[in-house]
């Protein structure tokens, strides 16, 4: 339930443009749930929203490693 609740709260801020406080939601509700995929991707949107575009390119790398078929990401990294 605590994860959900981050997960929520960090969309929020993020369609809000509140990217340091998306990041930071997405963050711990990654500490609760380090395999979930669709939370790294969210971190990743973040860091690029934030302009670090390495970190972020990194992260879904990391996505892709597990998940070499996940659209998404292919698909925001061909926009890099």
């Amino acid at each position: 339930m605590l994860k959900l609740a981050h997960m929520n709260l960090g969309k929020i801020y993020f369609s809000q443009s509140l990217y340091d406080e998306s990041l930071n939601h997405f963050t711990n509700a990654l500490q609760i749930d380090e395999r979930d995929m669709q939370l790294k991707v969210w971190i990743g949107k973040s860091y690029s929203a934030l302009g670090n575009k390495n970190r972020a390119k990194a992260i879904w790398s990391e996505v892709l490693a597990v998940d070499n078929h996940n659209e998404e990401v292919r698909k925001l990294l061909g926009f890099m």
